[in-house]
C-alpha cells in the first residue's frame, strides 16, 4: 500500500472559492461536454460506440455481448482514437480497465458502463492518454481507483501520520474523492470531476 502527503488546507479551501487546484494528478475536474451517466444507462456516446464495434470485432464476440476482454477493448480505443501511442499507452489502458477494487480476476472483462466510467473520468478523448499516463506514472504512490472507502480508511490507518492521502473513485458516477488524515482523524473531501482540459477543480467540493 502505498500513500503520500499533502497540506489539505490548501484544498479545503477551494471548497469556498470553486477555484482550480493542481497538484493532485490532473484527474479532477468539472466534466465539461463529458455527460452524466445514470443508474442502469447502457446506451454509448459517439466515441464509446465506435470503441465498443471495433472491441466486438476484434473480439470476435456478438453486438449484444455484456463485456469485452480488456486487452481486446484496450487495442480497440487505441485504434479509434488514432493518434501516435505506445506500449505503456496500452498496459495503461489495461491496467486501468482492469482495475475491480478488491476484487482480483485473471481475466477481467470491460462493460459499457465501465467504458462511459472511464470516458467522464479521463476524457475527452484527445486526452486521455495524457491524463492516464499522468496518473499511472506521477499518481503511482497515491492512487488508489476503485478502492472502496472501506479499504481506503483501513490503508491511510495503517500509516497513522498527519497529511498522508490517497485519491480514489468515489461513489459519484465519474467523481473522486481524497481521503486523508487530519488532526488524527480520517477525513474525505469529495466532489473532485474531471476536467476536460486537464489539472483538478474543485465543484462544490465537500469536506466530510
Amino acid at each position: 500500500m502505498s500513500t503520500d502527503t499533502i497540506d489539505m488546507e490548501a484544498v479545503e479551501t477551494a471548497t469556498n472559492s470553486n477555484t482550480s487546484s493542481e497538484g493532485l494528478g490532473g484527474v479532477g475536474g468539472a466534466g465539461v461536454g463529458l455527460g452524466t451517466l445514470e443508474a442502469g444507462q447502457e446506451e454509448l456516446p459517439g466515441f464509446c460506440l465506435e470503441v465498443w464495434k471495433r472491441g466486438v470485432s476484434l473480439s470476435g464476440f456478438s453486438n449484444t455481448v455484456k463485456g469485452l476482454p480488456v486487452r481486446e477493448l484496450a487495442l480497440a480505443y487505441l485504434a479509434t482514437l488514432n493518434v501516435p501511442s505506445t506500449e505503456a499507452d496500452r498496459m495503461g489502458l489495461i491496467a486501468i480497465f482492469s482495475d475491480n477494487g478488491e476484487v482480483k480476476t485473471d481475466y477481467p472483462y470491460v462493460t459499457k458502463r465501465a467504458l462511459m466510467l472511464f470516458m467522464l473520468r479521463f476524457g475527452p478523448p484527445e486526452v486521455s492518454l495524457a491524463k492516464v499516463r499522468d496518473v499511472l506514472q506521477h499518481g503511482k504512490v497515491w492512487f488508489h481507483g476503485n478502492q472502496d472507502r472501506e479499504a481506503s480508511a483501513r490503508n491511510l490507518a495503517e500509516m497513522g501520520k498527519e497529511g498522508v492521502f490517497l485519491l480514489r473513485y468515489s461513489s459519484v458516477p465519474g467523481c473522486f474523492t481524497v481521503d486523508y488524515i487530519k488532526n488524527k482523524k480520517l477525513s474525505h473531501f469529495n466532489n473532485i470531476r474531471n476536467d476536460p482540459d486537464g489539472g483538478i477543480k474543485v465543484i462544490a467540493g465537500k469536506v466530510d
